[in-house]
């Protein structure tokens, strides 16, 4: 990639370092707006289950609030299955269905054991911002 084809896809310094205080400020923002979400949220839910209100109906908007049940993915319990039928978690195994916390493998007493099969985690890069001291 060239220096001109990066310029074309990129801003100017200048605008770079604009666009810091602005997305600073954006994301403050955006963190009230959740935290204020999430509060009025859990106040409504906690209204409509205590009142038994499936429904209910802001009349001067007419905008609706339902609530809607939903079914978390279940889970198989690993420890029964490998107790009875332990060719079928090696079977999972084999066909990639099987993943695990390392926080759990990481306190097991055979950690060592497991040092040559850990596949390392995907890396990102995060925007961080910080304000400066005065």
């Amino acid at each position: 990639m060239t220096s001109a084809t990066r310029a074309a896809e990129h801003p100017s310094r200048g605008e770079a370092e604009r666009f810091v205080s602005s997305l600073y400020e954006l994301r403050r923002e955006l963190r009230k707006d959740r935290e204020r979400d999430a509060t009025q949220t859990r106040l409504l839910k906690g209204y409509m289950q205590t009142m038994d209100e499936v429904r209910l109906l802001d009349g001067e908007t007419g905008i609706e609030a339902r609530l809607q049940e939903r079914q978390q993915s279940g889970t198989l319990d690993l420890v029964l299955l490998a107790q009875k039928y332990p060719e079928l978690v090696v079977r999972l195994a084999r066909d990639g269905a099987l993943r695990t916390d390392l926080s759990v493998v990481d306190g097991l007493s055979y950690a060592g054991d497991l040092v040559d099969f850990l596949q390392p985690g995907t890396t990102t890069t995060a925007l961080v911002f910080k304000r400066a001291a005065p």
